[in-house]
C-alpha cells in the first residue's frame, strides 16, 4: 500500500512535489477508502491526475518508474564509476547541479516504511530508511555524501537491522543503493523494502503494455481466463472466447486469437490479436495486469489510462478498485488522464483528484482538488472545465496565424 510519494528536481519538476493517498475526513463514497487501524490511517483506493498537455503529468509517473527500477537494479546493473542516468530540471543552473530526490512512504507486510534517496549523475548523495513497527519511529540507517572529505558519513545502524551490515556497507558503491546491495547479499531485514518496489509497485503506460502478462495469466488458470474474457465482453465486444496457439516461428511464444460468432452460420470464427481493434488490444493487454493487482493488493500507476478506451470502460476499470468484491485486498490505482467524464462526484471523492500545472518558471506543480474546497455535490467536471481549479491548457492565448500560400489568387481575381 502506498501512503505518499515525493519527488524533487526531476525532468519538469523542480521543487518538491508530493502525491498523497491519505484520505481526508470527508464521508462521501466510503467504498473509495480503507482503514489501516494499526497506524490510524485512512487511504484511498484510487487517485486521478489531471492537467494540460506538457504540464508534467507523465513525469510524476516517470519519476516513480525510475525510482522503482533504480531500487531493484542499481546494485546489480551498475559498475563502479558508471554514471547514473538521471535527468534533473534543466531550466535552472542551480537545479542542474543539485541532486534529484525521491521518497516513498508505504506499508509492506503490515509494517510502515519511509524510504528515500537523493542522486546525481555521479553518486547517491543521501539515502535513509525509517521503520514504524510500533508508534515510535526506528531510524534503521542513513548515509550522506560529504564533498569536503569525499566520503560518506554513516549514522549508527539500528539494532533492528540484522545481518552482516559491515560487509554490506563495504560493498556498497557510490552509484548503488545500500538497500539494493543488501538484498543482493541476501539480507533478510531489508528484503521487504526492495520487494515492495519489485513486486507490489507497477508503473506502466497504457499503450506500451506487453500482452504476454495477460497470456501468462490465461495459462495459469481457467478462472483467470474467464475474468479476462468477462472484462472484454463488458466492453460490448462480440468476443465469445480466447484461444492461445503455438507460434510456428517461435515455439516459446503463443499467438492470441479471439473467437467471434459468424452472423449467418452462427459458427465460431477466429480473429488474430493483431487484427482486432486498438481498443480490444489495449483492454486485453491491460486485463491480466489489472486482475493481478486486484487479487494481490498491489499498487498500479497507469499513464494515459484513457488511451484507446471508451470513457465508460475506463470508468468500469476504476470502479473495480472501489468495489470491495473485486478489490478485497485494497489494491490502489493511480492514473493520469485527460478524460473529464471521470470527474464525477458519484465516482471520485474530492480528495481523489489531483491537478498538475506549470508555474512561472516552467516547473511542474501538483496540488489536490480539495485545496479549492469544492462543495460536496458540486459538478467537478464543470468546475474543472471552467478553470476554477486550474490544471487546464491556456487556450485563451492561442491564435491561428494568417497563412499565405504562393499562387493563391487575391481577392477580386476570381472570375465568376
Amino acid at each position: 500500500m502506498l501512503i505518499q510519494f515525493s519527488i524533487t528536481n526531476y525532468h519538469s519538476i523542480r521543487e518538491r512535489q508530493t502525491l498523497s493517498l491519505v484520505a481526508s475526513s470527508g464521508k462521501e463514497l466510503p467504498q473509495n477508502r480503507f482503514a489501516i487501524d494499526r497506524y490510524r490511517l485512512d487511504l484511498l483506493h484510487s487517485v486521478a491526475i489531471y492537467g494540460g498537455n506538457a504540464t508534467g503529468k507523465s513525469n510524476l509517473l516517470a519519476a516513480m518508474r525510475f525510482a522503482k527500477d533504480f531500487v531493484t537494479s542499481s546494485a546489480k546493473d551498475k559498475q563502479k564509476g558508471e554514471p547514473i542516468e538521471v535527468e534533473p530540471f534543466c531550466l535552472s543552473t542551480d537545479s542542474e547541479q543539485a541532486p534529484t530526490e525521491f521518497e516513498f512512504i508505504f506499508v509492506q507486510d503490515d509494517i510502515r516504511y519511509q524510504f528515500g534517496f537523493s542522486i546525481t549523475k555521479e553518486r547517491i548523495t543521501y539515502e535513509y530508511l525509517f521503520v514504524f513497527k510500533t508508534s515510535h519511529v526506528q531510524a534503521w540507517f542513513s548515509r550522506i555524501w560529504n564533498d569536503s572529505s569525499s566520503s560518506y558519513k554513516w549514522a549508527p545502524f539500528s539494532k533492528h537491522l540484522k545481518g552482516n551490515i559491515a560487509a554490506i556497507k563495504q560493498a556498497t558503491r557510490d552509484n548503488a543503493l545500500f538497500v539494493s546491495t543488501a538484498v543482493l547479499m541476501n539480507n533478510e531485514a531489508l528484503s521487504p523494502v526492495v520487494q515492495w518496489f519489485q513486486k507490489t509497485l507497477a508503473v506502466v503506460r497504457m499503450h506500451a503494455w506487453n500482452p504476454l502478462f495477460s497470456i501468462k495469466q490465461i495459462e495459469t488458470s481457467d478462472e483467470n481466463k474467464n475474468k479476462i474474457l468477462q472484462l472484454l465482453q463488458a466492453a460490448d465486444l462480440d468476443i465469445q472466447g480466447i484461444m492461445l496457439l503455438e507460434s510456428m516461428k517461435l515455439k516459446t511464444k503463443k499467438d492470441v486469437v479471439f473467437l467471434h460468432r459468424h452472423n449467418d452460420s452462427g459458427d465460431k470464427v477466429t480473429i488474430d490479436f493483431a487484427d482486432e481493434s486498438r481498443g480490444t488490444q489495449t483492454l486485453f493487454t491491460a486485463a491480466g495486469r489489472i486482475f493481478d493487482v486486484l487479487e494481490n493488493g498491489k499498487v498500479l500507476a497507469i499513464d494515459e489510462i484513457d488511451s484507446s478506451l471508451h470513457p465508460l470502460l475506463v470508468r468500469f476499470i476504476i470502479g473495480l478498485f472501489h468495489n470491495p468484491k473485486t478489490n478485497p485486498n485494497h489494491a490502489q490505482l493511480i492514473f493520469v488522464t485527460h478524460d473529464v467524464t471521470q470527474l464525477d462526484s458519484d465516482l471520485l471523492r474530492r480528495d481523489q483528484v489531483w491537478l498538475v500545472e506549470k508555474d512561472s518558471q516552467q516547473s511542474t506543480t501538483l496540488h489536490p482538488l480539495s485545496d479549492y474546497n469544492p462543495r460536496k455535490q458540486e459538478s467537478l467536471q464543470k468546475g474543472y472545465l471552467h478553470g476554477r481549479y486550474g490544471g487546464l491548457p491556456d487556450v485563451g492565448r492561442l491564435s491561428i496565424p494568417a497563412i499565405s500560400i504562393k499562387g493563391m489568387p487575391k481577392k477580386g481575381e476570381i472570375n465568376g
